[in-house]
C-alpha cells in the first residue's frame, strides 16, 4: 500500500483560464493548494465539477452588496482533495479569504493544513500590516487548535532568505511557529514566479511546515511546463504520513458551525455530484432480498454502514458543490462573552494601547503583540458568535 501524500501548490491567477492545467494537477497530485482563482462566491463551486475524483472547499475575494460587483474579482484560495482521502480530512472553516485550511488526520497526530494567498508589497503601510495579520491569524488556527503540526503552502509574496519589506515578518512567523521551510532546504536556484515578459522572477511560493512533517519529505519540486499562469506549480511529497480516519466522537468545531448559501448554489451541479456519488455507493448484498423482521446482527450492522455511507456520500458533496456563508449576530450582548471572549478583549485592548503610546510602530515587539492578540481576539469572537445559538440554549435550560 503506498502511504505517500502529494500535495501541489498553484496560483492559477484564474481559475477559468487554468481549468485544464488544474485537471492535470488532479490526475497527479492527491491535494491541490489553489490562490487567485478569482471566482465569486456563487461560482467556487466549478471546483467540485472539476474531476469526478475530487472534492473541494473555496472562498472567494469578492463581497457582493445589493448584487452590485465592484472592480475585479481578484483573489480568492482553495483547496481541492481526493475523495479517497475524505475519511481522514476535516474541513476548516477560517472565515478568511487569503486562507483555506483542513485538518489531517494522522497516525503521528492532527496536521493543520493551511493554503495561504499572502498581500503582495505595494510599498504601502496598510499592506505591511496585513501581511503581519495574515500571519498572526494562522498562528492563533494553530495555537487555537489541537493539531500536532502545522503546514503552510501557497503563494507568501515573499522570498526566502532575500531582504524586502515582508522577509522579518516571515522570519517571525516561523520562529513563532518552530517551523521549516522546506523548498528552501531542498532546491536551489529554482523560481516560482516569472513576469508576464519574461524578464524578472523571483522564489516566491513555499512549504513551511513542522520538523516532523519536514524530516517526512521524500521531495520537493518545482514544474515549468505549466504556462496558463505566471507562477510555477510547487509540489511536495510525504512519505509514512499515516492517514487514518476522523475521531467519531470529535465532530470539528467549525464543520459544526458551518451554514450553506443555497440561495447562490449551483443546483443542477448538486443534484448531478450527488447522483453521481450516491452511484458509487454500493447496497450490502446481504441486505438484498432480507425480510423486514430479520434480526440477523450481521444484517443491522451493514445497514448502519450503509447510511453511514450515503449520509457521508450527500455531506461531502454539500461541502463540493454548496457555497458556505458566515453567522452574522448583533454586536452586542454576544451569549458567552464572559467565559470565551472577554479575557482575550481584554489582552488585545492593553496591547493595543501600549502600541498607541508608543506612537503606533509599524514593526517590533509592541507591534507584533498588537496584531497577535487582536488576531485571538477576533477568532475568539467569530467562534462565540457561531455557537450563539447553542450557548443560547445552553443558558436558558433549566437546572436540577
Amino acid at each position: 500500500m503506498n502511504n505517500d501524500l502529494s500535495i501541489c501548490t498553484y496560483n492559477c491567477r484564474s481559475a477559468k483560464s487554468s481549468l485544464s492545467e488544474l485537471y492535470q494537477l488532479c490526475e497527479v497530485y492527491d491535494i491541490i493548494c489553489i490562490q487567485e482563482h478569482w471566482l465569486l462566491p456563487f461560482e467556487v463551486n466549478m471546483f467540485a465539477q472539476l474531476h469526478v475524483d475530487f472534492l473541494s472547499v473555496a472562498t472567494s475575494a469578492v463581497t457582493i452588496d445589493n448584487d452590485v460587483l465592484t472592480g475585479r474579482p481578484y483573489g480568492g484560495t482553495g483547496i481541492l482533495y481526493k475523495r479517497s482521502l475524505s475519511h481522514a480530512i476535516t474541513v476548516v472553516d477560517v472565515k478568511e479569504s487569503r486562507m483555506t485550511a483542513l485538518m489531517l488526520h494522522t497516525v503521528h497526530g492532527p496536521v493543520l493544513l493551511v493554503n495561504v494567498y499572502m498581500p503582495t508589497d505595494y510599498g504601502t503601510l496598510d499592506c505591511a500590516e496585513e501581511y503581519m495579520d495574515i500571519c498572526a491569524k494562522v498562528s492563533v488556527l494553530f495555537s487555537e487548535s489541537d493539531a500536532a503540526c502545522l503546514l503552510v503552502i501557497g503563494d507568501f509574496n515573499c522570498e526566502y532568505n532575500v531582504s524586502s519589506r515582508f522577509y522579518d515578518s516571515l522570519l517571525h512567523f516561523i520562529d513563532d511557529n518552530q517551523l521549516v521551510c522546506s523548498d528552501a532546504q531542498r532546491l536551489a536556484n529554482v523560481f516560482t514566479y516569472c513576469s508576464d515578459n519574461g524578464q524578472h522572477t523571483s522564489w516566491i511560493d513555499h512549504v513551511l511546515c513542522s520538523k516532523l512533517l519536514d524530516d517526512m519529505i521524500t521531495e520537493i519540486d518545482t514544474h515549468n511546463d505549466y504556462q496558463s499562469s505566471d507562477h510555477k506549480p510547487l509540489s511536495v511529497i510525504f512519505s509514512q504520513l499515516g492517514l487514518m480516519s476522523c475521531p467519531n466522537s470529535r465532530t470539528n468545531e467549525c464543520q459544526l458551525n458551518v451554514r450553506y448559501d443555497w440561495d447562490n448554489a449551483d443546483i443542477n451541479c448538486y443534484r448531478n455530484t450527488v447522483y453521481s456519488g450516491l452511484n458509487d455507493v454500493d447496497i450490502p448484498r446481504c441486505l438484498i432480498g432480507c425480510c423486514h423482521s430479520c434480526d440477523n446482527t450481521f444484517h443491522h450492522s451493514a445497514i448502519d454502514d450503509y447510511y453511514t455511507s450515503i449520509m457521508t456520500c450527500i455531506r461531502e458533496c454539500t461541502q463540493g458543490c454548496i457555497p458556505t456563508i458566515s453567522g452574522r449576530s448583533k454586536p452586542y450582548n454576544v451569549p458567552g462573552w464572559t467565559d470565551l471572549v472577554k479575557e482575550k478583549h481584554e489582552t488585545a485592548r492593553a496591547a493595543f494601547l501600549e502600541w498607541v503610546a508608543d506612537g503606533k510602530p509599524r514593526s517590533g515587539y509592541l507591534h507584533q503583540m498588537m496584531c497577535r492578540t487582536r488576531a485571538e481576539f477576533k477568532l475568539a469572537l467569530r467562534r462565540c458568535r457561531a455557537a450563539e445559538e447553542q450557548l443560547r440554549a445552553d443558558a436558558i435550560e433549566p437546572r436540577n
